[in-house]
């Protein structure tokens, strides 16, 4: 969405979740982690174009697509550091980014 968005429109936003899923899931390297991240940042970016009284219904809209509120997104990065997981949702030893390759 380039343009503000005078009123929410239900079905331009659909559109424009649709798209945030896809540039989500193409920079996620299929780790959840990462998608979740992802999908949260492109949201809040789209929701620059909102008028913030239609933030509350996008963002519920939203979680339709996978979209997670910062605590979620906290708790999600403390469950994955209790069961030993890194940053991105991975067995550190296999992540790409290297995360077991810290301090090693």
């Amino acid at each position: 969405m380039n343009t503000a968005i005078q009123e929410f429109d239900e079905s331009c936003w659909r559109i424009a979740c649709e798209g945030a899923v896809d540039r989500a899931v193409s920079g996620s390297g299929c780790a959840e982690t990462v998608f979740n991240r992802n999908l949260h940042a492109e949201i809040e970016r789209l929701l620059q174009d909102v008028p913030s009284t239609h933030h509350d219904v996008a963002r519920e809209f939203a979680r339709t697509y996978g979209y997670m509120s910062p605590a979620e997104l906290e708790s999600e990065g403390q469950w994955n550091s209790d069961h030993g997981y890194c940053s991105h949702g991975l067995d550190p030893e296999c992540c790409p980014v290297g995360c077991g390759d810290i301090g090693g």
